[in-house]
């Protein structure tokens, strides 16, 4: 599913709209049907990754224990362990990030995730920047440098493009083949760009 087209499609929804799909999903995550879909694919030790909403990211976790309703995993990389419902795995390795064509100015909720790096202007016109480390309903908490933190909200952040991160998600890797105006260039990795 294209999380971020129906985003977009949802833009249009007015708020009773939003309530009436949220509680038919509601229902349909509670399908027996779908749960024991879920159960039928998992078992102890498999590795697995689950959404973790606070957080707006994915969780890697190895299964404990598959229960009636829930799941018992380990996170990998805190070692802690939760019980959690069937539906917040990512059995068929979906991607989840949400992105907004049109964005006025900030970023959006769905768009930031716990350890993302953001940067935003501040108020002595600094441009600070440093990582998630909690969402809130209006803001967003992002440490920068050391033991210091800011509340900013999601209107002020714009999001900060590190090199290896922007090759796994922003580029396609490729050759230019033919280009009727410009300059091709071609990287050593076999990359191609053009002016």
């Amino acid at each position: 599913m294209d999380y971020s087209r129906f985003m977009s499609e949802l833009d249009k929804a007015s708020l009773f709209d939003l309530y009436r799909v949220d509680v038919a999903i509601r229902k349909e995550m509670e399908n027996p049907r779908r749960i024991e879909a879920v159960r039928s694919v998992i078992g102890k030790g498999d590795t697995i990754t689950y959404f973790e909403g606070s957080e707006n990211r994915l969780i890697q976790a190895e299964v404990i224990e598959v229960r009636r309703t829930r799941v018992l995993v380990r996170n990998k990389q805190d070692l802690k362990c939760w019980n959690i419902p069937f539906h917040m795995l990512n059995v068929e390795q979906v991607a989840t990030e949400i992105t907004y064509s049109t964005v006025p100015k900030g970023m959006r909720k769905n768009e930031i995730r716990i350890g993302d790096q953001v940067g935003f202007r501040s108020k002595t016109n600094q441009n600070p920047h440093g990582t998630v480390v909690r969402l809130n309903p209006r803001t967003v908490t992002v440490s920068v440098a050391p033991n210091a933190q800011w509340r900013v909200p999601y209107s002020m952040l714009y999001p900060i493009i590190e090199g290896e991160k922007a090759g796994e998600h922003r580029f396609i890797e490729g050759v230019v083949v033919e280009k009727e105006s410009g300059v091709i260039v071609v990287d050593s990795r076999g990359g191609a760009g053009g002016q």
